[in-house]
């Protein structure tokens, strides 16, 4: 049976752009809240730890 070649296409790198945090405009719809306590532990724990995941953002912000 003949071996085929397939050209496999890359994708363009995908753009980082980093924003502050403030500048970011919440999701009015998320299901998943906190309150103002869990949102500081959090960011506290971003800021001493880091934070591996990027977050993903839509052109709207």
């Amino acid at each position: 049976m003949p071996v085929r070649l397939h050209q496999i296409e890359t994708p363009e790198p995908l753009a980082l752009d980093h924003r502050p945090v403030d500048a970011l405009i919440p999701y009015a719809r998320n299901a998943r809240t906190h309150s103002e306590a869990q949102v500081a532990l959090i960011a506290g724990s971003i800021r001493e730890f880091g934070f591996v995941s990027p977050v993903l953002v839509d052109g709207a912000n």
